[in-house]
Formats: C-alpha cells, structure tokens, sequence
C-alpha cells in the first residue's frame, strides 16, 4: 500500500515511530485543602475540545486564585495529596516554618496550562509553569516527566535523563505519584537511546511494560534496540541516511519535532527547504498511510498562504500517527490533529503577517476557541475522507512572499 493517500485533489504529501509526550490525568482522591473548589474546573480539562485558549479559559479562575495565594511572603508554599507527604514536607523545614497547604488542584491546574502550552508549540510558557508545579508540588512526579520530554525536544539528553529519573524515584516513594512509574520508565529508555545505551534502555522499557503490559510505545521501542544495538548512539553518522525504513525511528522523532518547529515558524527562511525533506520521507515510507481530505475548505491551494498549510495539515496528521501510533486507525483524531497542526501554523503566520488571513481559516479559529472544533469537523471528516485515491507524488509548495 502506498504510503499516501490523497482525497479532493489535494496536491501535496505528508510517516511510525515514538514520540511520547505526557497528557494531564487529574485524580483529585487527594486530601483536601484551600483551593480544592477548583477541582471540578481542572477535572473537566479532559472534556475541552478546542484548542490552547479553551483551555486557558477553563483554567483561568483555578490559576487566578493559585497566583494570588502563592503570592503571601514569609510563607512556605505547598501541595501535597496525602497526610504522609503533609508530614514529610513539615519534617523537612526549619522549626517555627509557616506553612501554607495548598490544594492540588494549584499544580494541577498549572500542569495542564503547561500541556496546553506544549501542545500549542510554546515550551518557554511550558518551562516556566513547570517549574512552579515542580516548586509547589515537591512529591508529584508529572510535572518532572514532562520537563524530560521538553528537555529531550531541545536535545538536551542529560538533564532529560535526571528529570526521568527523579519522576521515577517520586512514583517509587509516594502512593500519589505511582501512576507515573511507566511514563518515567519510558522517557528513561528513550533518552538512553538517544544516548547509545541500549542495555540500559532495553532495561527500562521491560521494567515499563510490568507497569503497562503491552504499551506500543515500549514495544516498538524494543524492536528498534534489538535491530540497531550494536551501531552506536543514534546521533552518530552511522544512523543518518543509509538505513532501511524500519530502523528509522529516530528519524520520526525528528519528524515530529520538526512538524512542530513549522507550526511555529511556517515562513521562516528555511522552511521550503525543511517541508521538500519531509516530504520526501513521507514519500519513501511504508509506515504511515496519510489520508488527507478537505477539511480546511482552501480551495485549489494556490492563494497566499494556502500551499504551506496544506502541507502543514498532513505533517500534523502524520505527527499525531507518529506520537499518539494506538489511534492512527481512528479517522476523526488523525484529521483533526492535522487541522489542529495547520491552525497553529496559521496563527504564528497572520501574527506576522496579517495580509495573509484567510476566511477559511479564520472560521476555523473561531470553532477551536469556542471548543467545538472537533465537533464541526467531524461531519466533513466522514463526507470527505470517505473515497481515497492513491498517490506517491508530492511536491514542495512556493512559498508566499509576504510585504
């Protein structure tokens, strides 16, 4: 089967591998404290739909509260869930210390504001949130999983394997935190592959799949070590081109990033250079099939901006297959991570560049927003994507010259 699929005379092309980020599970069985009014608000995160600003309204009344109550001086602040950790962190400040407990429901909602962030191609915002989360919520290892995915996105291997590894020690420690064991294993084993230390990553993912029996993440990850174990750290030159497709995951993992690095930057000067690559990989893969269908409403894809968000539209799709591989069978999720992928490129375009917006677009940010982006697009998902016709080619789009 070829590996693209095209629908509705879109021109363009759009690859499986591992890519793992963190999502944002609030289990609010904790104790409680002030703030746990906020509960319901965090918990709900799950069920929005649409977007970062979505998101951020829904947390806005949780993190105007937690800054606020954060702000008091001469106190210590923190969030603990359980009455052991309350007494742990007693135990650990100065005699006469004034301490200030603080629902979870503060970190909480500061963690899935940094997700938010992530997801939105913002990691600065993400760091910075992170942080706080990490300052506030001493026992809680998400927030340090997730600082080793962003510290393993800047290519920062070091720092990415101790973030792991404290997460590991913390879902070791405290009852609260154990759900986190096979995420931390996990970005353990990535970073030692990236480091050349298979043993070591081959260790880890086993131990993960005790905690997640037959997570596909682990699982190809260990088919990966197997077949390159005695070639060398993957960032050596032996790993950079002359490979067959299926020992190319980290290629994928670079794919992903660079997707997201597009969605910040779409007109930057070594774009069209990046999307002919890309594209190139796609092509040549057997291992991700991207159906691509109208659902951005573009037309011919020749206005301004048009040709580099229909490209944008199939990395995102094919991004979404490469980091989420349990639902790139599920036609909705894939299209609508696609669209997602494409707004956000769009919004750092018209940020720039207002000349550029387009009505199509517009009317699409507004869906994401409000939260019903995926609702909107579900019924032209299913019309439009519902005939395929094959095609291998693809082509680089020119890019617009905008004034």
């Amino acid at each position: 089967m070829p590996a693209l699929l095209l629908v509705a005379g879109i021109a363009g092309a759009a690859g499986n591998g591992v890519y793992t980020t963190v999502t944002p599970t609030p289990r609010f069985d904790a104790e409680k404290y002030p703030g746990s009014q906020f509960r319901t608000q965090v918990d709900g995160i799950n069920a929005v739909a649409g977007g970062t600003l979505a998101i951020m309204e829904q947390l806005q009344p949780a993190l105007e509260f937690c800054d606020a109550r954060i702000a008091g001086k001469d106190t210590v602040h923190v969030s603990v869930s359980t009455r052991d950790e309350a007494r742990a962190f007693a135990a650990s400040q100065p005699p006469g210390a004034k301490i200030d407990y603080i629902d979870i429901a503060c970190p909480r909602a500061w963690f899935a504001a940094a997700f938010a962030s992530t997801d939105a191609g913002d990691p600065s915002r993400s760091i910075a949130l992170l942080e706080r989360v990490q300052m506030l919520a001493p026992y809680w290892a998400d927030p340090f999983t997730e600082r080793g995915f962003l510290f393993n996105a800047a290519g920062d291997r070091a720092h990415a394997l101790a973030s792991y590894r404290h997460a590991l020690e913390l879902a070791e420690l405290w009852p609260s935190s154990r759900s986190a064991t096979g995420t931390a294993l996990r970005g353990i084993g990535y970073t030692l592959v990236e480091l050349g230390d298979y043993d070591g990553a081959r260790k880890a993912y086993q131990q993960s799949l005790a905690f997640d029996p037959d997570n596909a993440i682990a699982v190809s990850e260990l088919k990966f070590i197997e077949k390159n174990h005695d070639k060398g750290s993957p960032n050596t030159p032996i790993f950079d081109t002359k490979l067959s497709q299926d020992e190319k995951s980290l290629a994928w993992r670079q794919f992903a990033l660079n997707t997201k690095q597009l969605e910040k930057a779409p007109l930057a000067n070594d774009t069209p250079a990046l999307r002919s690559e890309m594209i190139k990989q796609l092509e040549e893969s057997k291992d991700i099939t991207v159906k691509a269908c109208d659902v951005l409403a573009l037309g011919d894809g020749n206005a301004h901006a048009e040709p580099e968000l229909l490209v944008q539209y199939l990395f995102g799709n094919a991004a979404f297959q490469i980091e989420r591989p349990d639902m790139k069978d599920d036609l909705v999720a894939v299209q609508v991570a696609g669209a997602r992928s494409a707004l956000r490129a769009y919004r750092a375009m018209i940020a720039d560049h207002p000349q550029l917006k387009l009505e199509s677009m517009d009317r699409l940010l507004q869906h994401e927003d409000a939260g019903d982006l995926e609702q909107t697009l579900e019924p032209v998902i299913r019309k439009n994507c519902s005939h395929a016709t094959d095609s291998t080619k693809g082509g680089e789009p020119k890019t617009p010259n905008p004034k």
